[in-house]
């Protein structure tokens, strides 16, 4: 049985001793933390964990099922917050500033009609790449 520090979230095989990460001794069965991140209904955790004693191959075929489903729900967050966060469209990276408009009068001044930040919003501070 896998075994989550609740103050740090270490994960252990054995939870008779203090957590190495943290020094606590505050223990959470891991598949127990997985099911109530699907579900708060009591009775279905109390099925899964009597389901646990009862029939282990059918419990581990039942929480194959919830660590896929967390996995897809992270997977779905993870997309969400890329793309809330805009990134270069040559490197990919997220270092960038947005070019402010006293950057693009500076350049107008200097560059005149020939200036290329006019029509820019992005900069990089990877690769220096504008868009």
């Amino acid at each position: 049985m896998i075994w989550k520090c609740k103050n740090c979230e270490f994960m252990a095989i054995d939870n008779t001793k203090n957590c190495a990460l943290c020094g606590k001794n505050d223990w959470e069965d891991y598949d127990l933390y997985q099911m109530k991140q699907i579900s708060h209904d009591h009775s279905f955790i109390d099925a899964m964990l009597k389901l646990r004693e009862d029939d282990p191959i059918e419990y581990q075929l039942k929480m194959q099922q919830i660590r896929l489903q967390i996995q897809q729900q992270r997977q779905i967050a993870s997309a969400k917050l890329n793309n809330l966060i805009p990134h270069c469209p040559t490197c990919n990276s997220s270092n960038i500033k947005k070019i402010s408009g006293l950057s693009k009068a500076g350049s107008v001044f200097l560059w005149g009609v020939f200036s290329r930040k006019v029509h820019k919003q992005w900069h990089c501070n990877s690769c220096g790449s504008e868009w």
